[in-house]
């Protein structure tokens, strides 16, 4: 799989994965507390932003030290090229075969070539990717009450976590089942304490 690739698959899950546990578990701890659909969404669309936000920045912080540590790498680089070169020189002077030499060049030649990360472009897609992701378990409470959304938010969650870890296992050449079966747990495990905090608040107030 190309760097770039992998990469901007990386951040897609990342951010849209985050973005939908996150907000399917706030979701479905205030219908826990609440039947009304309009603290439901309010609470939602909060916790939307203010977690793509969040994510975001720390997918900028996190692109910007990578591409210093990338930077320093290349610089790195440059300096052991100038020994590569004297090394085969030495090599060709040695009677070394000009096969072997290339070898070797071709080894050395991979020092510091990957390219500087993109702390903007990152920060952009986890952004988008979380608020994406955010917005599906939350869109059936704009159509229907409490009681008929949470069965569709939920379906629609687990479906999208199953589809995703099916599409990363296709992508990374992981078993499908394990793949599907570890997102949707992961989300389920979120529900479940979104929903066991939101039934103490119920029961608290």
């Amino acid at each position: 799989m190309p760097k770039d690739y992998s990469d901007l698959l990386q951040n897609i899950i990342l951010g849209g994965q985050d973005g939908l546990v996150h907000a399917l578990g706030l979701s479905i701890g205030m219908a826990g507390a609440t039947s009304s659909r309009e603290l439901v969404l309010v609470a939602g669309v909060a916790a939307m932003l203010s977690e793509s936000i969040s994510m975001g920045a720390v997918a900028y912080t996190t692109a910007r030290t990578a591409a210093k540590f990338d930077k320093k790498s290349r610089l790195d680089a440059e300096f052991s090229q100038k020994d590569a070169s004297l090394l085969l020189a030495a090599g060709k002077r040695a009677g070394i075969s000009e096969k072997k030499l290339s070898l070797v060049g071709g080894l050395l030649a991979k020092n510091g070539s990957e390219g500087h990360a993109q702390p903007l472009k990152r920060a952009a897609l986890v952004w988008f990717s979380t608020m994406f992701g955010s917005f599906i378990p939350l869109s059936p409470y704009l159509l229907t009450g409490v009681e008929r959304a949470l069965p569709i938010s939920l379906l629609l969650a687990f479906a999208t976590l199953l589809v995703t870890g099916i599409f990363r296992a296709k992508e990374t050449g992981e078993k499908w089942v394990l793949s599907g079966l570890e997102m949707v747990l992961a989300g389920g495990l979120a529900t479940a304490a979104g929903y066991a905090i939101g039934s103490l608040l119920n029961v608290a107030v």
